[in-house]
């Protein structure tokens, strides 16, 4: 946690105390120590049709780093006095984004103190997608791809798809920089 300066948020009471931090990914661990305190999680829904609880281990591994709790065992999320919001929109490694649109606006209409939604997933980059890639320095990457570059953005989605769910409201919207292991992504 040293490198995002946790000790210092910390020592300003930064805790997340009074936020709520939603994750649409494979559920939660309903069982696992970090998540039970009364009220920690606060609001769930599944599009799976598998109950909520996470079969897979992503949904909770992201839940844990974002907002496991500060009791002095195990491990302790980035803001552990915050709350969580579950949606679940897989029981496998396979993501659907329509699920997770749907989600976001659910969470959004439907979750006090929502700050943050956080959505870790990604398509596996095809050999002609990479080959595309220019690096112009400072993080700066483009692709000319005919099909990927331009105006294709994360997972081929518009982001006006997103922008739409997120109008008149506070809520910050993450996407994990990938699992590619590359410098950039889509």
């Amino acid at each position: 946690n040293d490198v995002v300066n946790q000790e210092a948020a910390l020592a300003r009471g930064w805790t997340g105390k009074g936020s709520t931090i939603g994750v649409i990914d494979t559920g939660i661990d309903l069982d696992h120590s970090e998540f039970n305190s009364e009220g920690k999680i606060v609001y769930t829904k599944d599009f799976t049709g598998t109950g909520i609880q996470d079969n897979v281990g992503h949904g909770s591994h992201v839940a844990g780093i974002a907002a496991a709790e500060m009791d002095g065992t195990g491990m302790m999320g980035i803001a552990p006095d915050a709350n969580l919001a579950i949606v679940k929109v897989t029981n496998n490694r396979s993501y659907s984004m329509s699920y997770a649109r749907k989600g976001l606006k659910d969470m959004i209409n439907n979750v006090a103190d929502l700050a943050v939604v956080n959505i870790s997933a990604n398509v596996n980059y095809s050999a002609d997608y990479m080959g595309s890639i220019t690096d112009h320095g400072n993080g700066i990457f483009t692709s000319n791809h005919n099909y990927y570059g331009g105006e294709n953005y994360y997972n081929l989605e518009r982001p006006t798809q997103w922008t739409n769910k997120l109008q008149c409201n506070d809520v910050v919207l993450v996407f994990s920089a990938g699992n590619q292991s590359n410098d950039y992504v889509q």
